[in-house]
């Protein structure tokens, strides 16, 4: 009744697991309902996790968390914790993950939250009596789309030209009629959002503008209502964790503090998704298989949601994060690059198995698909039927290039003389300076150490108005690597400067 009346219900399967099959404890054997079972930390079933079948033969427990030995507050001390076991235990680790659920997607029912749970564990293509679908995998659930969702397919854009308006697309549908859709932007990435009403061409293609922008940042998210008045955000958090668009420097970065916003995954065994287990920098990074290791027999891949337009780039910089344990000899992780819209997969040269218990960086060298017009990036593992492992961690995925500007499009002349923060900021190896000239001029971009000491020049000569940008790899004017520090970079146009900090991080 409680789950027909909208509540998303997480009930114990009981502790009766030594009498062996069936010993699920009312109410438990509900329909509609999340039942848990109890794992410990090693993901194994607790010895009192009690056992489906329900009487009528439906399998039980749905998921699974960990109720051995779980952190709990102290019921003896009022600022303690303590540890404790049973079903009960791992009940609330799944009923909270059911709330964080619910908040992502208001619009989902009991039934929708049930089924992203399940369909997102350890085991949802083997389920029984024991595990049922698994151990849950929130991270993974907030990105399932159970039967009835709201769905938003979309290519992100991640840089543009200043000043020239930017067109959003997106293939929206649901279970039910859609009222409205709404593109929320903003200048920078912070202030309020403006709101748009997206234009239906036909039942599923939805438009919209973002009028141009002079910043070097602009954010955007989508809102869907459907006509029960039942809503949606995408990407999953609206203004907590929209979009980013680098305005007037062609660069990527992603650290996915947001989630994979900007990735697709797919192939056999796909489990890749969010962890919290290991991070270069922040809190998360992206993984093969969160919660357990990966399956023997994997042939799967993660991949930019948007292709990078090199056709007219000059230079291109690329490069990654990553630590992990694979088998080595047996299971690796290839970098590929395609461009032809993913027809064709080009592996590089570089690819990783074995262990690495430290966050180390790669720099693939992406310079041989400058001239192509729709370059798509992806990590793919390959598993064979000997013995699995963690898994690799990856983080702070960075990409930059600069264009030639030939397809640009009229270069319109800011008023005002400006330099923007570098990005990345942190960054390693290299990052993108750009600034904005509104008439020709003789220009001097030079970099120092916080002594004053000069390090590398840059830039030195004269150059039009307009918006342009440079890349420093770290390196003095002797072509040398430059240690880890906080660095100074000046604009000096002989009548105006500016000077900005950066910190490089080896």
């Amino acid at each position: 009744m409680a789950a027909l009346n909208g509540i998303t219900v997480c009930n114990a399967m009981g502790n009766a697991g030594t009498d062996g099959t069936g010993s699920l404890i009312a109410p438990a054997d509900a329909d509609s309902i999340l039942s848990c079972g109890a794992v410990d930390a090693s993901g194994t079933i607790a010895y009192f996790s009690s056992l489906g079948p329900t009487y009528d033969g439906r399998t039980k427990p749905e998921v699974c968390a960990q109720g051995l030995s779980t952190e709990c507050a102290d019921p003896g001390n009022m600022n303690g914790f303590t540890q404790a076991s049973g079903t009960s235990l791992s009940t609330p680790l799944v009923g909270g993950s059911a709330g964080v659920i619910l908040s992502a997607h208001p619009n989902w029912t009991p039934v929708m939250v049930r089924e992203a749970l399940m369909m997102t564990s350890d085991r949802f293509d083997s389920p029984g009596n024991t595990y049922g679908w698994g151990i849950m995998d929130v991270g993974r659930a907030l990105y399932y789309h159970p039967q009835g969702d709201i769905i938003v397919s979309h290519t992100p854009v991640v840089a543009a030209n200043p000043n020239t308006p930017i067109s959003v697309n997106a293939v929206i549908t649901s279970g039910q009629i859609i009222s409205n859709a709404y593109l929320h932007y903003r200048a920078g990435n912070s202030g309020d959002f403006t709101t748009v009403t997206m234009t239906a061409s036909n039942d599923s293609n939805y438009a919209a503008q973002i009028p141009g922008q002079s910043g070097s940042t602009a954010q955007y998210y989508f809102e869907v209502i459907n006509s029960d008045s039942s809503y949606s955000y995408y990407p999953i958090g609206g203004s907590m964790h929209p979009y980013s668009i680098s305005i007037g420097s062609m660069q990527f970065t992603d650290s996915f503090e947001d989630g994979p916003n900007y990735w697709k995954s797919g192939g056999t065994n796909n489990f890749w998704g969010m962890t919290a287990k290991y991070a270069h920098t922040g809190n998360l990074s992206i993984t093969d298989s969160p919660t357990t290791s990966y399956r023997n027999n994997t042939n799967s891949w993660i991949q930019t949601a948007f292709g990078v337009d090199l056709s007219h780039a000059t230079s291109v910089a690329f490069s990654f994060w990553w630590r992990g344990v694979l088998q080595a000899g047996h299971d690796t992780i290839f970098v590929e690059a395609s461009s032809d819209g993913g027809g064709t997969w080009n592996r590089f040269p570089q690819s990783f198995s074995g262990t690495l218990s430290a966050f180390t960086q790669v720099t693939p060298d992406l310079s041989p698909y400058m001239g192509q017009s729709n370059v798509l990036l992806r990590f793919r593992l390959f598993s064979d039927g000997g013995t699995n492992r963690e898994g690799m961690y990856i983080d702070d995925v960075n990409l930059s290039w600069v264009t030639t500007g030939v397809n640009d499009g009229p270069i319109l002349k800011p008023d005002a003389f400006i330099l923007n923060q570098n990005y990345p900021n942190p960054f390693n190896p290299s990052t993108v300076i750009s600034f904005s000239l509104p008439e020709k001029c003789q220009v001097n971009i030079s970099v120092f150490d916080l002594l004053g000491r000069h390090v590398k020049t840059l830039v030195a000569t004269e150059m039009p108005g307009g918006a342009h940008e440079v890349i420093w790899n770290g390196s003095d004017d002797a072509g040398h690597d430059v240690a880890s520090g906080v660095y100074l970079y000046k604009l000096n146009t002989g009548g105006q400067s500016q000077v900005r900090r950066m910190t490089l991080l080896r």
